[in-house]
């Protein structure tokens, strides 16, 4: 039988590092501390009609829609992240250990084949945890080194700070006093599910984002989950990954590079960047 050092030496084998790089002006970043910004993912009912649809957990469309954030944001094509899954579709409590995802690009299938295919190698997953991360990675001979930096969480909601957005009012809930995860992460994407509401929070280093890109980040989270339900069945590349509320870009998701393709001029391609709304504005205006 395959002992857990060998099941993560494997799984991780030729990983790459994958890391949000610090984007907080370099005079600001001497002062670092954890900062939060939230919205409420209006597509919470489809997503449960999704998941009960195709017989994939919810925990396996928030992992496929952040490594798809974490391919364009961190360029990478090899998707690295901790996780931790303490709430059911229905916000009912579970207690499941921390873990590692990993997920390369380009994709093998298409978007449900590959949810369907991380929900079958679950079981497995789950068999060789070994309840911490750390020991996960000594596990697998990368002692001492820095793989990721980003951690999804899912529990249940219940009484927290309460938000507001366009999408209505909802309670994001802090983490549970027993957990140190946002201590550990420069960015934690916290995922808050109950009957009815689902709320993704974003705990963050300020030395790592400021408060408009963090918030750019859990908006571009959100579209990400909307493209992974429009397209369950199609590829990645016709997943429109990063659009905004004009629908006035698409990503080259095919990862030969990390672009913003402008859709009225296809073969003019831009530099992705993190500075959000502004400068996707000042690419409206370009011209071939």
């Amino acid at each position: 039988m395959r002992t857990q050092s060998e099941y993560w030496k494997k799984y991780l084998a030729g990983s790459k590092p994958c890391l949000l790089p610090p984007l907080t002006p370099k005079d600001q970043q001497d002062t670092s501390k954890k900062q939060t910004t939230a919205i409420a993912l209006d597509r919470d009912r489809e997503i449960r009609r999704f998941c009960l649809q195709h017989g994939v957990s919810p925990l396996t469309v928030f992992q496929l829609a952040w490594a798809f954030v974490l391919s364009r944001y961190a360029a990478t094509d090899d998707a690295v992240f901790g996780y931790r899954e303490n709430a059911a579709l229905d916000g009912s409590l579970v207690l499941e250990e921390e873990s590692i995802f990993r997920l390369r690009f380009p994709l093998e299938t298409s978007v449900l084949g590959t949810l369907r295919l991380n929900a079958s190698r679950s079981p497995r997953h789950r068999a060789f945890q070994t309840g911490a991360i750390p020991a996960t990675m000594r596990l697998a001979g990368y002692k001492g080194q820095r793989l990721f930096n980003t951690f999804l969480y899912v529990e249940p909601a219940g009484d927290g700070v309460t938000s507001g957005d366009s999408a209505g009012h909802f309670v994001v809930p802090s983490y549970p006093s027993q957990t140190d995860v946002d201590g550990q992460y420069d960015v934690v994407v916290k995922i808050s599910v109950a009957e009815d509401v689902t709320a993704c929070s974003v705990v963050y280093s300020s030395a790592l984002l400021g408060d408009t890109q963090a918030r750019h980040l859990a908006l571009t989270f959100g579209r990400v989950l909307e493209a992974i339900l429009a397209h369950g069945d199609g590829c990645t590349d016709e997943m429109d990954l990063l659009a905004h509320a004009s629908s006035a870009f698409a990503v080259d998701a095919s990862l030969g590079g990390c672009v913003c393709e402008h859709r009225s001029i296809p073969e003019r391609c831009v530099e992705n960047t993190w500075d959000g709304e502004a400068r996707y504005q000042k690419l409206q205006g370009m011209s071939v």
